[in-house]
């Protein structure tokens, strides 16, 4: 995407922020996000290079979650018109932590735990509220074994522990500044709403 999105000023602004700076630089955002702009913004293709980085993370899992379901063009078609056209278009590290999110539902069996378990803190390094699908990794085993259940907990914890700041104390003030913007000095406005919704009804 080219100056597509509501967000397209600060990602860019954000892109350019890399251009000359230590890798180091990526911990100042969630480090997934930040690795590959600092990719783009010192070694070639600036944010075009992040943006098409994270579409593909995006269209893969979508792809692999799709074609995992019965009726795999029902579920493109359902998606398109606004996790496709609005959320991937809009919000790319959202986007990318979904992509991946999408790729855990499309598999099961043999070593699925553990698996779910490195994807869900690799999407984390895009958007850290994709710690609220990690307990969702119990229900990938039919065998609720003592050991698995109290790994899972170390796990949980450790990773707790380890983003307190991160997730909670920083969070906080995001939520703030959140609540603020969203719900107070601005205006909700969207002159794509109902041609959105009319696709959202048509393929519903």
């Amino acid at each position: 995407r080219f100056e597509v999105g509501g967000d397209w000023v600060q990602y860019q602004a954000l892109s350019d922020q890399f251009v000359g700076n230590p890798i180091s630089f990526i911990t100042r955002i969630d480090p997934g996000y930040g690795l590959l702009n600092w990719i783009g913004a010192n070694w070639f293709g600036g944010i075009l290079f992040t943006n098409f980085a994270v579409a593909g993370i995006f269209v893969y899992g979508l792809q692999r979650f799709c074609w995992s379901l019965p009726n795999p063009a029902l579920a493109l078609v359902t998606a398109f018109p606004y996790l496709v056209l609005v959320v991937s278009q809009g919000y790319a590290r959202q986007a990318a932590a979904i992509g991946l999110f999408l790729y855990l539902l499309s598999f099961s069996g043999a070593g699925s735990f553990s698996r779910y378990i490195l994807l869900t803190c690799v999407s984390m390094t895009f958007h850290k509220t994709a710690i609220f699908v990690l307990p969702f990794s119990i229900f990938l085993t039919s065998k609720k074994s003592i050991i698995k259940i109290f790994v899972f907990m170390i796990i949980t914890a450790l990773i707790s522990f380890i983003f307190h700041d991160l997730l909670f104390s920083s969070s906080i003030n995001t939520i703030k500044i959140m609540v603020k913007n969203y719900f107070f000095d601005i205006k909700p406005d969207s002159s794509g709403a109902f041609p959105r919704l009319l696709l959202v009804g048509i393929c519903s």
